[in-house]
């Protein structure tokens, strides 16, 4: 009995070196690369986030949509409605937020200003806009959805390749294990000390939509979480219908207007505010709509137009109301707001053999009473 038991550990000693001398033969790249993952993953633990919660900034978002192809088809799309009705190929919006962030520490923007070339400022690829406020270090990207490689839950998803860089930073290739829509490829510049990311690439596609995103993340404290500068490129295929986003925002930036204003239009104020001047393309964009309604002012002021039932009741009223979410604001200074998902959409229905034929919708609306103190109700329900 003793024998076979010198023999069993004798094994266990034998193994447990064999161990040891695998570790001691890691290539100082492997270990280096381990080292900068391990801190990659910790950096959001490391960092201070005292006055987080409590911290309010403002955000800056102009993007250009450009109409490639298009055809009756996109009219089904949630949010689409305005371009694939509108009569230009080329439109340009405009944001002033105010950034907060929720009890999971994710953003929450509130619109303060909002001018655009598209008809009656419609809402166009509203789900797009989530991939301009990216938690990188959460477990997912964008709200609920695309993993993170830079969370240590989500390692097993991804491969890492990195690469030692002059001045203590390191570039990080990710590329995912398996091929799936909640997972992407990245590439960051971070600090080998530290682990703090100073910039990311991700690519991916999501929802019809395949998008390139370019950011800079902060650089101080619990401001380095968060990006201080994003970019994005994002093309929607849809049934032979070919959309192109291009899409910019800038973060941090001081309080300069009144948290009262409620998705006001103001070319003025906006004018004020925005960090970044419009490239000759944008401002073309604006000149040239704002001529063509110069002009449909002048001809209505000097005739008095027949009213085409189909095209101003069915298309433009009904058409808008039924397909497209509806909101609006009340209050003498647009305290209070109200948001209802579409009335009827093919793409919001399902069917299930337990429910048949559903149809969900979701109802939002709040009221600002004070700058700190704000009233929000959301009902979610279908039928």
């Amino acid at each position: 009995m003793k024998k076979y038991q010198t023999h069993i550990i004798l094994t266990i000693i034998f193994c447990m070196m064999a161990f040891a001398a695998h570790a001691r033969r890691m290539s100082p790249r492997d270990a280096f690369s381990d080292s900068v993952m391990c801190l990659v993953f910790k950096y959001s633990q490391s960092v201070d986030t005292t006055g987080r919660a409590e911290h309010k900034s403002y955000a800056y978002t102009k993007f250009q949509i450009k109409t490639n192809k298009r055809n009756a088809t996109l009219m089904l799309v949630p949010t689409m409605y305005a371009v694939a009705h509108g009569g230009g190929r080329r439109f340009i919006s405009e944001f002033y937020n105010q950034m907060t962030l929720d009890a999971n520490g994710r953003p929450v923007a509130k619109r303060l200003l909002n001018i655009s070339t598209i008809p009656h400022r419609s809402n166009t690829l509203s789900s797009v806009l989530k991939y301009m406020t990216p938690t990188v270090y959460g477990e997912t990207l964008f709200e609920t959805n695309i993993l993170s490689p830079f969370h240590y839950k989500n390692r097993r998803y991804y491969k890492y390749a990195v690469t030692q860089l002059p001045f203590g930073k390191a570039q990080v290739y990710v590329y995912p294990r398996l091929k799936n829509t909640q997972v992407i490829e990245a590439r960051a510049i971070v600090d080998s000390q530290s682990g703090k990311i100073s910039m990311v690439d991700f690519e991916g596609e999501y929802d019809m939509t395949r998008f390139y995103i370019s950011i800079i993340m902060g650089k101080d404290g619990f401001g380095s979480l968060s990006p201080a500068r994003c970019s994005m490129r994002a093309n929607f295929s849809f049934m032979g219908n070919k959309i192109t986003g291009m899409y910019t925002t800038v973060y941090g930036l001081p309080k300069i207007l009144s948290d009262s204003l409620n998705n006001v239009a103001d070319t003025a104020l906006m004018a004020k505010v925005r960090p970044i001047e419009l490239n000759q393309d944008e401002a073309d964009i604006y000149k040239k709509f704002y001529e063509k309604r110069k002009q449909i002012t002048d001809s209505l002021n000097n005739n008095i137009p027949e009213k085409n039932f189909a095209k101003d009741i069915l298309w433009d009223v009904i058409g808008d109301n039924v397909l497209n979410r509806i909101s609006q604001g009340f209050g003498k200074q647009n305290q209070g707001y109200f948001r209802i998902s579409p009335i009827l959409n093919p793409l919001y229905m399902g069917y299930s053999e337990r429910k048949g034929i559903v149809y969900k919708f979701d109802l939002k609306g709040g009221y600002r009473f004070t700058e700190n103190l704000e009233l929000g109700l959301r009902f979610k329900g279908g039928y």
